[in-house]
């Protein structure tokens, strides 16, 4: 249990590797420049523009220094960023005339924060079953950053390699939490039995709506630099069904859960007595789940329901 923690930590704790390009520094003084201030210093800046003055200390491997690097704030921009003194933030530097811009704060320390509290919450809460799942998350994880998008990176089918993907980290995931067991088994044929129904449901729908896969500005951008021949379609639909894991493995998990239950309890239950329990139960789960899953594609989505709404 430990080792599996360990290796969880290092995956989620190693420090990004940034390009030559691009640093992390502090702020160490910061100042608004008045007009006259950014004629003079910033002629460059748009008329209506405000400019901040930020001294920053980078401390990297290549460059132990400290920099002057003006922020230019421009009229109803939502990207502008003010910075503080203290602040932790990540420059670029431009190879033209060796000056930083201001890219955007390091949020790294509040992540691993964060991700620390889940885990152990998990170990706490769930024990060695919480120690088994951080294991499965992890090497789901693996599978799709090591084996999904290498191999459709090379020109693999996307949606047959998503499947492959999909029922891997199915068995992996349930074997893992439920083990070799009844439970496991009726879990893995119920998450199968989803997953495939999820596929069939999305590749005819997707043909049917004339979904392509490439009104997304990712896959654009993807599509100029991949230098191969991908469908972006079946990249669409795989995501659509990795996505669907989770709430498949869910409602197999929770009704093989409660079928086991039921029987440990009442051994003499008849099948149809079994089956109509279970689909009550079934029915409870599917309800707060489909409001769960509407909500969340919601609140993620926000800003194109805003837009849509203008």
């Amino acid at each position: 249990m430990f080792r599996f923690i360990i290796i969880l930590l290092l995956f989620f704790f190693i420090s990004p590797v940034f390009s030559d390009e691009y640093f992390y520094a502090t702020v160490i003084n910061q100042k608004m420049l008045s007009t006259s201030e950014i004629i003079s210093q910033v002629p460059s800046a748009p008329e209506d523009a405000a400019v901040q003055k930020l001294t920053i200390h980078i401390n990297s491997n290549k460059i132990k220094k400290t920099y002057p690097l003006y922020n230019i704030q421009l009229p109803n921009s939502p990207y502008n960023i003010l910075a503080k003194k203290n602040d932790k933030i990540i420059v670029a530097k431009n190879k033209k005339n060796s000056s930083f811009e201001l890219v955007d704060f390091k949020r790294s320390g509040v992540i691993y924060f964060t991700i620390l509290i889940f885990i152990m919450l998990l170990i706490i809460i769930g024990r060695s079953k919480g120690g088994m799942a951080l294991f499965s998350v992890f090497l789901s994880i693996l599978l799709i950053f090591k084996v999904f998008i290498p191999l459709v990176l090379r020109g693999y089918n996307p949606l047959i390699t998503g499947i492959i993907i999909v029922c891997i980290s199915a068995f992996i995931t349930i074997f893992f939490i439920s083990g070799f067991t009844k439970k496991g088994i009726i879990s893995i044929l119920g998450t199968l039995g989803g997953v495939f129904s999820a596929v069939l449901l999305t590749v005819i729908l997707g043909k049917m709506a004339y979904l392509f896969g490439n009104s997304n500005e990712s896959i654009l951008f993807f599509s100029q630099n991949a230098g191969k021949n991908i469908n972006f379609q079946y990249i669409l639909f795989a995501g659509i069904i990795i996505g669907a894991l989770g709430a498949v493995m869910d409602v197999a998990v929770s009704i093989a859960s409660s079928a086991i239950e039921i029987v440990s309890h009442n051994p003499n239950i008849s099948r149809k007595k079994l089956m109509f329990s279970l689909m009550n139960i079934g029915g409870d789960i599917i309800g707060t789940m489909a409001n769960t899953l509407i909500l969340a594609y919601v609140g993620s989505s926000l800003p194109l329901i805003l837009i849509i709404s203008m």
